[in-house]
């Protein structure tokens, strides 16, 4: 499949995995192992401008934490904190301070990693 044929399918699979979370509290979290705008941004942006999308979520933000790590080393990540020798990616660092609070990217260049990104809301 061309990768500009992907965000159509990519917006579609969001939008039947947001129905089907459950309302009140429920999560809901877009991942992708991407680096390409139109895959990542962009399709969390059009969700996000959805209408009424602002009455069902809310953005479940990252804590900076460490909660997601990439590990140079063996070039593969974790969202338990990471293990020894792993980089912390945070939204201070040069992937992500631009990048809303519930969005993280994780950048071949930056992290060490294959690229990836998140997206992450919670139900009101």
């Amino acid at each position: 499949m061309a990768l500009r044929n992907l965000p159509t399918v990519q917006r579609t699979l969001l939008a039947k995995a947001a129905d089907a979370v459950k309302p009140k509290g429920g999560r809901l979290v877009y991942a992708t192992c991407s680096v390409f705008a139109e895959e990542n941004e962009d399709v969390v942006t059009w969700f996000e401008t959805l209408p009424g999308h602002s009455d069902k979520w809310e953005p479940w933000p990252f804590t900076d934490d460490g909660a997601v790590c990439s590990t140079k080393r063996t070039g593969e990540f974790s969202l338990d904190g990471g293990a020894a020798g792993a980089v912390p990616v945070t939204g201070g660092d040069a992937a992500n301070h631009l990048l809303p609070g519930h969005w993280r990217k994780i950048l071949p260049h930056v992290h060490g990693a294959d690229g990836f990104f998140i997206g992450r809301w919670k139900r009101r």
